[in-house]
């Protein structure tokens, strides 16, 4: 689990703790997909516009108060479950215009050079003819021996 993330005293930003075990490391905050720059953010759906008006009320009433997000969204998903399909109709209208958002800017969208070709796939090896198949496993020898023939 991470201890801390963001701002390291020692060594700066872009470093966390993390603890594994007994044991504590220092680690390098790694994305596993690099940030495509100047890509349009997503749609949102009618909960996340629910959700960010809920945020902002909740900050504006009580403005010293720190969120704990896990209380707060659950919460938060009881309350629009609660909700009836009329009040929930502005919140798809919001939704619905941020999708056409959406879709302008992904149409007006151009990405880097060295974003173009999208995710790459891995190529599958090529077994060379003659080249012995892999190891027995343990469960290969289990099964060889209790499988009746």
């Amino acid at each position: 689990s991470v201890i801390s993330s963001g701002i390291n005293a020692e060594y700066g930003v872009g470093w966390h703790l993390s603890l594994r075990g007994t044991e504590t490391t220092l680690m390098k905050n790694q994305s596993k997909y690099p940030k495509i720059p100047n890509k349009p953010k997503k749609k949102k759906s009618s909960f996340d516009v629910f959700r960010m008006e809920q945020m902002q009320e909740f900050k504006r009433l009580n403005p010293e108060t720190k969120v704990d997000l896990g209380v707060f969204m659950t919460n938060l998903s009881a309350t629009w479950g609660a909700l009836s399909e009329e009040k929930k109709v502005p919140y798809a209208r919001k939704a619905a215009e941020d999708g056409l958002r959406f879709e302008e800017e992904m149409a007006n969208y151009v990405p880097a050079p060295q974003f173009a070709g999208g995710k790459k796939k891995k190529k599958k090896r090529v077994k060379e003819p003659g080249e012995p198949k892999r190891a027995t496993t343990g469960f290969m020898f289990f099964s060889n021996i209790t499988r009746p023939t």
